[in-house]
């Protein structure tokens, strides 16, 4: 493929737009190579025509190519971030968030989908230095319990529980019904570190918020049955059996 070749003797040198007439040759012949994709979706993104109705095509075409990257190779945060800035929202963690979701549903595995949760974090929170929500900061936390790594995900179910508890200070009430999957997802994290007092806390917090909320009773009645605490077990057991028969 001289044609490729070329187009990066053209990228190292700044010619962006006679990069981009090269690989568009190569995507011609070739339609579905990834790495022609990916370097021709970044090079519509970030060249600078003079006319306006150019660049607004070039994004399009941008826009259209990184997509068909990011279904061919979930795990391609790179052109996930890439393709969330070149949203025309002016509130572009919106579309990240989006994107993300999009990736998240993919079957890929949970060590490339923490790794591309956390990048985006760190993107959220270092380039577009905005807030990062507590979906993302909750998705990570959940991936990092999947994999064992249990401080990590109390550490960042923590973050998330802090960030919702703020917003809904602020006004956002909306958010009540994450806060209590957040603290649900912490309780099971403070079992798995043998915090079970904490624990059956925040799972009796959750039950005087939202007392049909059952899988807290069989969380309780597993802590109860494991403490040798077998009448009171029976108990949760039986108020959770109530529920589901």
């Amino acid at each position: 493929l001289p044609y490729f070749g070329l187009g990066q003797m053209y990228v190292h040198r700044e010619e962006l737009d006679n990069a981009i007439i090269c690989f568009e040759k190569v995507l011609k012949l070739h339609p579905s190579n990834y790495d022609t994709l990916k370097v021709l979706g970044s090079l519509y993104a970030h060249s600078e025509p003079i006319e306006q109705k150019e660049k607004l095509e070039r994004r399009q075409k941008a826009k259209e190519l990184l997509k068909k990257v990011v279904e061919m190779c979930a795990d391609d945060v790179e052109a996930l971030i890439e393709l969330a800035q070149l949203t025309e929202s002016s509130d572009p963690q919106v579309h990240l968030i989006q994107f993300l979701f999009f990736f998240h549903s993919l079957s890929i595995d949970h060590i490339a989908s923490l790794d591309a949760y956390t990048k985006a974090a760190d993107f959220l929170q270092n380039t577009l230095q905005v807030d990062v929500p507590p979906e993302i900061t909750n998705n990570i936390g959940s991936l990092a319990f999947s994999m064992g790594q249990y401080q990590r995900a109390k550490e960042s179910f923590e973050k998330a529980s802090q960030k919702i508890s703020d917003d809904i200070s602020a006004g956002h009430n909306e958010l009540s019904g994450l806060q209590t999957t957040v603290t649900y997802n912490l309780a099971r994290c403070l079992e798995m570190l043998c915090l079970f007092d904490d624990a059956e806390r925040l799972y009796k917090s959750i039950l005087h918020e939202k007392p049909s909320y059952i899988d807290c009773y069989m969380r309780l009645g597993c802590l109860a049955r494991d403490k040798g605490q077998i009448y009171e077990s029976s108990v949760w057991f039986k108020v959770y059996l109530g529920f589901i028969v």
